[in-house]
């Protein structure tokens, strides 16, 4: 059925997106176009337009290559793929022009370009992870923006949002004197939200870590979640090959059992804990096999510093919990982050002063801003050390997994 924009006058009179309007649009154009992607999988993929669980319309652009102006620098390489920062000069759709008959477009635009390794061959695999994108999409989660492919290289690239204030790790270094409770609790929030409507959809993240975790000057959604999946190779099958940062892959999938929920969370713990102190986890340590063996043999974990409020640090250890079914699911964690969040407000008060878990994060945040001066002063505390219970170390590590450490 047709859709007549003088039923709801949205797009014609407040030039606003009318969501009818920019399906009817976008599939109208599908038929009568002749530009092809020259791979019949990724036509079909960008040939609709989909609903999201955000209550907008979303749809993959074919972005021919010649209408991107490529940093030559590239931003990043990895064994997987390459990203990279460029200009889409025409921009993102933002709404039908009736008057001009044509797309009215966002205008140029910084975006990010992620290149797959050897996706000339694009696997059944890599457009299923494309199509779950579609599945979970939110605003916790980075925009997918479009497909091009490098006339070159003959290789895909996902074209995706540019953040402005990097990754969270990087933010955190960045802002830790900064940062307070508050607002960490608003960055835990988002991410997890992000989390739970991967959950929500039967998926799991699988490499959820802060480098995956993008700032953006948005006071609402500051913080989403990317790298969906796609951190494997564009035309592998599925393999036996574990791909993450070793603190953050949870002890069972280091010991070959299958990606959870509960791994995800368990992933969320470190993330937790990084918030929390500003510091990687296993900072003292080496990213290698005595790690990995002391973590899924030893019960290794990362230790909470004194100045964590209680009730936070009882959430990182009961997501890091070596049994996965002792773990809170994401929702658990959300109305949890959520109640303290309603009780502490944006300032103190009487309320959250008197608050027992309120009060934790109130004296905690007075402890920082008593901190934050003896650091200016040249005195500060170092990195906090890692932690384990006593036992001796399992020195059988012929056994290990085959980890790809990002």
């Amino acid at each position: 059925m047709s859709h007549n924009c003088s039923e709801c006058d949205q797009c014609k009179i407040d030039k606003l997106p009318c969501q009818p309007c920019i399906k009817e649009q976008y599939q109208n154009q599908k038929k009568y176009e002749n530009r092809s992607s020259g791979n019949k999988k990724i036509d079909e993929l960008v040939k609709y337009v989909r609903p999201s669980l955000i209550n907008t319309i979303l749809f993959l652009e074919w972005i021919p290559y010649e209408d991107l102006e490529i940093n030559e620098k590239d931003f990043a390489k990895g064994g997987y793929g390459t990203i990279s920062l460029a200009t889409w000069i025409n921009g993102y759709v933002v709404r039908w022009n009736h008057k001009m008959n044509q797309w009215h477009r966002q205008g140029k635009m910084k975006v990010v370009l992620k290149t797959m390794n050897n996706s000339d061959n694009i696997s059944d695999d890599f457009i299923a992870e494309l199509e779950a994108y579609f599945q979970c999409a939110s605003r916790h989660l980075i925009s997918y923006l479009g497909i091009t492919q490098n006339p070159d290289t003959k290789n895909y690239a996902i074209v995706m949002e540019y953040a402005e204030n990097g990754d969270l790790r990087e933010y955190l270094q960045n802002n830790k004197a900064k940062l307070y409770w508050r607002r960490k609790l608003d960055i835990l929030r988002n991410i997890v939200a992000g989390l739970e409507i991967i959950h929500v959809t039967g998926m799991t993240h699988r490499d959820l870590h802060t480098g995956n975790i993008l700032q953006f000057k948005d006071l609402l959604y500051p913080s989403r979640i990317t790298d969906l999946g796609l951190s494997k190779q564009a035309s592998e099958e599925k393999t036996e090959k574990i791909i993450g940062v070793i603190p953050y892959i949870a002890p069972e999938v280091l010991n070959k059992k299958p990606y959870t929920e509960a791994s995800d969370i368990y992933s969320f713990a470190m993330i937790l804990w990084e918030v929390g102190t500003g510091e990687k986890p296993y900072a003292d340590l080496s990213y290698d096999n005595e790690l990995v063996c002391r973590i899924k043999n030893n019960g290794l974990r990362p230790e909470i510093p004194k100045e964590i409020p209680e009730c936070y640090a009882t959430l990182i250890r009961n997501c890091w919990d070596s049994d996965p079914q002792n773990r809170p699911t994401a929702l658990d964690i959300k109305e949890k982050i959520m109640k303290w969040q309603s009780v502490l407000g944006w300032f103190p008060t009487e309320e959250s002063r008197s608050d027992e878990e309120a009060k934790q994060f109130e004296e905690a945040d007075d402890e920082k801003s008593k901190e934050d001066r003896r650091y200016r002063a040249g005195m500060y505390n170092p990195t906090p050390k890692s932690q384990e219970p006593s036992a001796e170390v399992d020195q059988d590590c012929r056994e290990l997994p085959d980890i790809v450490n990002k």
